[in-house]
């Protein structure tokens, strides 16, 4: 795109967010970008738009993965052979990235990769300098086939000129974050290469573990599909099953569920934990299948709406004599156990 007026760029602004029915350029108007396979949208021709036009580019993005370097791959090479610069942060967080997708972005010799190692790092962000004007496009697509083409993702793509307070305040935050992370090379790559390998190799054994279990559980009932308990599931804003909390009403208990990072509470107090709505509707379900005979149900729930309350809530209607809970994470092996022991009391366990 060429470079873009005052006056084009205030009159864009005024249609998106005073009136759209203002007259204006819409291809400088604020845009929500989606993954829309009925309308053939999709958020990564957003991505290759921008790349076909710009003077130089940073990514920040939690995750990248060699599916979605794929998807912009052919973009990156045309800006190399163009000798446009472009930088990317990323992040070790969780062991997500993908070290051969680390690897192949190295062999770009116009682009700087650096990663951020000190915790919870989840943005995703796209900025794009234009000729006299840089483009944004800010959400929650991260750099990966699925995100950019197929998930339901929100994005919102937006213009400003060099001097736009937006553009401060986005590019000002990339370079502190920048600043403070590592540069990927070589060496770097192999040491993370070796733990990601690690872990990968744990996680194979594991589900090869869950698996001859539950072979061992099926005996006769091998190739029969697995009844669903069905349930009514909303999606929370929650990062995951929720920890014990004193409650009065079962309002209460869903309001924790969403909010369960944000509340401080006294350990001493007495401590009251009933089924919300979504897993008194499971538990039902449970029991029907129980009382049909039937050994084996599946039941899908979103993050965030209380499947290890419900397990509990489950084990204590049933009172088996022993129970298998199976995580992927220490960590919410160790939130669980806490869950359990608050609220079956030791005589039930």
């Amino acid at each position: 795109m060429s470079s873009i007026s005052k006056e084009r760029l205030l009159s864009s602004l005024n249609a998106g967010f005073i009136s759209r029915n203002l007259k204006s350029d819409s291809s400088l108007i604020p845009t929500l970008l989606v993954n829309d396979l009925k309308q053939q949208k999709k958020i990564l021709s957003a991505l290759e738009d921008e790349m076909r036009t710009c003077e130089a580019f940073d990514f920040s993005v939690a995750f990248i993965n060699n599916e979605g370097l794929a998807t912009i791959k052919l973009s990156l090479e045309r800006l190399a052979r163009q000798n446009i610069k472009g930088r990317i942060l990323t992040t070790n967080y969780l062991n997500f990235t993908q070290p051969s997708a680390l690897k192949e972005l190295l062999c770009f010799p116009n682009i700087e990769v650096r990663v951020y190692t000190k915790g919870g790092f989840h943005p995703k962000g796209y900025i794009f300098r234009q000729s006299n004007y840089t483009s944004i496009i800010i959400g929650s697509a991260n750099l990966t086939a699925s995100a950019l083409s197929l998930n339901q993702e929100w994005s919102i793509r937006l213009l400003s000129l060099a001097d736009g307070q937006i553009v401060y305040s986005v590019q000002e935050e990339f370079e502190n974050v920048w600043k403070d992370a590592k540069q990927v090379d070589e060496k770097w790559l192999e040491n993370y290469s070796n733990i990601y390998n690690f872990k990968k190799v744990k996680l194979n054994l594991v589900n090869k573990e869950l698996r001859e279990k539950i072979k061992g559980l099926k005996h006769d009932m091998v190739g029969e599909s697995l009844p669903l308990a069905r349930t009514s599931l909303v999606a929370t804003p929650s990062g995951g099953d929720t920890s014990q909390r004193p409650v009065k009403s079962e309002a209460e208990l869903e309001f924790y569920n969403e909010n369960e990072d944000l509340i401080e509470y006294d350990s001493d107090e007495q401590m009251e934990i009933i089924p919300n709505s979504m897993q008194k509707e499971a538990m039902v379900s449970l029991d029907q299948l129980r009382s049909r005979r039937e050994s084996r149900a599946l039941l899908i729930a979103a993050t965030g709406t209380g499947k290890t309350y419900l397990s509990i809530f489950d084990v204590n209607q049933v009172k088996p004599k022993k129970v298998l809970y199976v995580a992927h994470r220490d960590m919410i092996l160790n939130k669980s156990e806490k869950s359990f022991t608050t609220v079956l009391p030791l005589q039930k366990r």
